[in-house]
């Protein structure tokens, strides 16, 4: 159809989609950098809490190479994790 055949209801219809499709994206955006924010501070937090746990264990167990506590750290944090994933 050419612009000049087009009905004033096909026009305001053309208008209406684009609008909701213009705040469907904004919407998306806003809600997909919260979600980055969130998992940003959430791998900031494990990575504090498993160096954390690693000194602790490694405070534990002097006898220990260093850096030994954090490995047995993150491969028990990778098991747990590979386990929610299997139950999931």
């Amino acid at each position: 159809m050419s612009e000049e055949h087009k009905s004033p209801i096909t026009a305001l219809l053309m208008a209406l989609v684009k609008e909701i499709i213009a705040h469907r994206v904004a919407m998306l955006k806003k809600k997909m950098t919260r979600y980055c924010a969130a998992v940003v501070l959430m791998l900031a937090a494990m990575t504090a809490l498993i160096f954390g746990l690693g000194s602790f264990v490694g405070w534990l167990f002097p006898i220990l190479p260093p850096g030994t506590g954090h490995a047995i750290v993150a491969l028990v944090f990778a098991l747990v994790a590979l386990i929610c994933a299997k139950t999931a």
